[in-house]
């Protein structure tokens, strides 16, 4: 008798710990505390794998991992959660919920692979157009050096224009001077 009551408060002690740890874990869901969740939901499946709970908790657990605003958000860890729920138990409200939450997963996983190769992608992209703007910025410091350097030559050959109309101009005066003195 001793060792059957004894047997009983066990189970309630290990009861109410289960309760204590799933109302921990609901609250730190709903405020969207998911690693703490999290930790509460494996605590529960640690005290009792396939106890009372167990399906909840397990399912809980699976959309820590599938909400993509959780940090521990692992969409293939989310299906083999779920498949689990579903493997053992089919029949429960939890293994039906996991079988209508799973495709809605794996389209995730599918998004969020598709969003990452083309997150790559645009990555990609964009170190493509800053090098075209890198060497862009250097052909326009050429192009401006070349416009300095053809204002400069411009200059010169309008001094040198100048200066050989000076020169003409000189030159037709000697000539005049010169045509002046013959006899």
């Amino acid at each position: 008798m001793t060792r059957a009551l004894l047997s009983r408060c066990i189970a309630a002690a290990l009861l109410a710990g289960c309760a204590s740890a799933f109302r921990t874990a609901d609250r730190a869901f709903e405020s969207g505390d998911y690693a703490r969740a999290a930790a509460g939901y494996r605590s529960v499946l640690g005290r009792s794998r396939s106890g009372e709970g167990a399906d909840r908790a397990l399912f809980r657990l699976a959309l820590v991992h599938a909400l993509p605003s959780s940090p521990l958000c692992d969409a293939a860890r989310a299906e083999e959660l779920l498949g689990e729920v579903i493997a053992r138990f089919p029949s429960g409200l939890y293994g039906a919920e996991a079988r209508l939450v799973l495709p809605l997963v794996q389209r995730i996983g599918e998004l969020q692979e598709t969003l990452e190769e083309e997150s790559a992608c645009a990555t990609a992209l964009q170190s493509t157009v800053d090098a075209s703007a890198a060497r862009l910025h250097e052909s326009d410091a050429a192009l401006q050096a070349k416009d300095e350097e053809l204002a400069r030559a411009r200059a010169s050959l309008t001094e040198s224009r100048e200066r050989l109309h000076r020169v003409e101009s000189e030159l037709e005066a000697l000539k005049r001077i010169d045509l002046r003195r013959r006899p």
